[in-house]
Order: structure tokens, then C-alpha cells, then sequence
């Protein structure tokens, strides 16, 4: 189960890397959701990926950090160098 710490999606006490998913080789994905694939919330699905293996030619991990701050909740991608910071 996940959990947030300071805001960033976590498992284990530890921040969970994503990756941009590529759905030809995310074997393990139901697909239910895909933004990519035109899919999900109005088209505006999920597009991303635990799985380094199905991640997309060249994609960059990152974190994803949930933002309360305004009227609607939102998530920002920070990626991982900068995040190390």
C-alpha cells in the first residue's frame, strides 16, 4: 500500500520512482486507465510506470509529489537529480 511522506508518494517509508510508461511493453498493466492509450479519466489517465522494463526509450525517473495547495489537488513530477538536491 502506498502512503505519502512530505507529500511524495511512498512505499515502505521509501519515495517510489516512476517512469513514463511505454504500454507496448508494460506487460503487467490491465491498461484500464491509459492515458495513453485515450483511456481513463476523459483521455487524461495514467502515464506512467513502477517498471523500469516498461518504461518509454530514454525516460528519466521521478518522483510524484501530491500538491494540496490550491482548490484542486494536483502532481508534480520531480525528477529524481533534482530532486536529490
Amino acid at each position: 500500500m502506498s502512503q505519502r511522506i512530505d507529500g511524495y508518494i511512498c512505499k515502505g517509508g521509501e519515495r517510489v520512482a516512476f517512469y513514463d510508461c511505454d504500454p507496448a511493453k508494460n506487460e503487467t498493466c490491465k491498461k484500464t486507465s491509459c492515458g495513453l492509450l485515450g483511456r481513463g479519466f476523459g483521455g487524461s489517465g495514467c502515464t506512467a510506470t513502477t517498471d523500469r522494463a516498461a518504461s518509454r526509450e530514454g525516460a528519466k525517473p521521478y518522483y510524484i509529489k501530491v500538491d494540496k495547495s490550491g482548490p484542486e489537488v494536483s502532481f508534480v513530477r520531480e525528477y529524481m537529480e533534482e530532486a536529490e538536491k
